[in-house]
């Protein structure tokens, strides 16, 4: 079911979808900014997802310049650590 974008207002005008309140996270207002519907509690699910799929893969991350670093479970921690679910 494609959910319809509409527009919260609070402290400040920010997208948000009809199945939730306006997110005031920063994600919300990022997404608010670049003018696209974005929760928090979604995108940190697609992110665990993702960090899941690429620790099974043995994806390496990129630090910095020629620094890289395993995607494991310390990503996957991390995730857990600061869920908003």
């Amino acid at each position: 079911m494609q959910q319809e974008q509409v527009r919260f207002v609070g402290r400040k005008e920010l997208s948000g979808t009809m199945a939730g309140a306006p997110d005031y996270t920063a994600v919300g207002e990022i997404g608010a900014a670049a003018g696209v519907a974005a929760d928090a509690a979604t995108t940190h699910r697609v992110a665990a997802w993702s960090y899941a799929n690429a620790s099974a893969a043995e994806v390496r991350a990129w630090v910095k310049a020629a620094i890289y670093e395993p995607i494991d479970g310390a990503y996957l921690r991390l995730l857990a650590a600061t869920s908003s679910a």
